[in-house]
C-alpha cells in the first residue's frame, strides 16, 4: 500500500528548492529588518542604510520604517 501512495507524496526537486527558496527568503528580511533596527538604533540615517541596501533612501524607509527605534 505504501508504494501506491507514495507517487501522490513526492514533490519534485525543484518545486522542493522552491519551498525552501521561501523559507530563505523570509529568514533574510527578518536579517535585514534587525540589522536596520539596529543601523538606525546607532544613529544611521535612512541614507546611510539605503546605501548599504543598495536601494532609494525613500524606498529604505518605506519598506523599514515599522523597524524604526527611533520613530516618534
Amino acid at each position: 500500500m505504501e508504494q501506491w501512495w507514495e507517487p501522490w507524496n513526492r514533490v519534485e526537486p525543484s518545486r522542493q528548492g522552491l519551498r525552501e527558496l521561501v523559507a530563505v527568503r523570509a529568514a533574510l528580511a527578518q536579517l535585514e529588518a534587525g540589522l536596520v533596527s539596529q543601523a538606525r538604533s546607532e544613529g544611521n540615517t535612512w541614507a546611510q542604510i539605503a546605501f548599504d541596501l543598495g536601494i532609494s533612501a525613500q524606498s529604505a524607509h518605506r519598506k523599514h520604517r515599522g523597524h524604526d527605534p527611533l520613530r516618534r
